[in-house]
C-alpha cells in the first residue's frame, strides 16, 4: 500500500487533513512556494493522497483518506458494521483531532524524518484507542472503579474509586465506537498497549503513594509494579 512517505507531499497531506485549503493558504501552511504546492498536488503520484478542485477561480486542495483507511483495514479484523462505524468516525473526526493535538502556531506539524505521515496517524489511532479502551473498561458514573486493579496489585481485596486527570478531548476521536473496535485499535501497535498500560500504572502509583500499607503489599506481590516507578 503506497503512502505519501516523508517528503513534501506528506507535509502537504498533513496540513490538509483538518480542512480543504486554497492553493495560497496551503503554501502558507507548509512554508512552500505556491508554484511548488501546485506541482506537488497535480503530479500523478500524488493523486491517491490529494484531491483538487476549482472553487470559483481558485484551486482548492484536500487530503484523501482512502489509502490510510485501507492500511488500517489490513491491520484489524472487524465486522462490516464495525468497520463502517469506524470509517465514518475517522472521515469526520480525524481532521479536527489532528488540528487540535498536532498544531503549532496554527499549523499541523509532525517530524517526518522520524516516521512517515501514515505511521504518525496509525500510531495516534492506536494510542488513542488504548486510552479509550481503558476508560471504557473502568469508568463508571461518579468516577473510575479501580478496585480490580488495586486488588490485583496488592494481592488482597481493595476497594478503590477515583478520578483521573486526563485530556478527554483526545477521546472524542473514537467516541461511541464499540469496545471491540477500541480493543482492535489498541492492539494493532505497541503505542496502544503503552497508552493502556500508562493509565494502569498511574493508578497503581497513586494508590501506593496514598497508603504505605498498600504500597508494601504491592511490592511483595509477584507483579513488580514498583520497577516502573523508579
Amino acid at each position: 500500500m503506497k503512502e505519501p512517505g516523508r517528503g513534501e507531499v506528506a507535509q502537504l497531506w498533513l496540513v490538509l487533513l483538518p480542512r480543504p485549503l486554497e492553493l495560497n493558504a496551503a503554501a502558507t501552511a507548509t512554508g512552500l512556494e505556491p508554484a511548488l504546492v501546485a506541482k506537488l498536488a497535480t503530479q500523478p503520484e500524488a493523486a491517491e493522497f490529494i484531491a483538487q478542485a476549482v472553487v470559483g477561480e481558485e484551486l482548492q486542495l484536500r487530503a484523501r483518506q482512502g489509502w490510510l483507511l485501507e492500511r488500517l483495514r489490513d491491520k484489524m479484523r472487524l465486522r462490516k458494521h464495525e468497520w463502517n462505524l469506524l470509517e465514518q468516525r475517522l472521515r469526520h473526526q480525524l481532521g479536527p483531532h489532528v488540528e487540535h493535538h498536532w498544531s503549532e502556531e496554527g499549523t499541523v506539524t509532525r517530524d517526518l524524518d522520524l516516521r512517515p505521515a501514515g505511521e504518525w496517524v496509525l500510531n495516534e489511532l492506536s494510542f488513542t484507542g488504548g486510552f479509550a479502551l481503558w476508560f471504557r473498561e473502568h469508568e463508571q458514573e461518579g468516577g473510575a472503579d479501580l478496585s480490580t486493579l488495586a486488588s490485583q496489585a496488592a494481592g488482597a481485596p481493595v476497594e478503590a474509586r477515583g478520578e483521573l486527570e486526563f485530556d478527554r478531548s483526545r477521546l472524542e476521536l473514537l467516541e461511541g465506537l464499540p469496545q471491540r473496535v477500541l480493543r482492535a485499535m489498541s492492539n494493532m501497535s505497541p503505542a496502544g498497549k503503552l497508552a493502556y498500560r500508562s493509565l494502569e500504572l498511574a493508578v497503581m502509583k497513586g494508590l501506593a503513594q496514598g497508603s504505605p500499607a498498600v504500597e508494601q503489599r504491592m511490592r511483595e506481590t509477584a507483579r513488580p509494579w514498583w520497577k516502573f516507578w523508579n
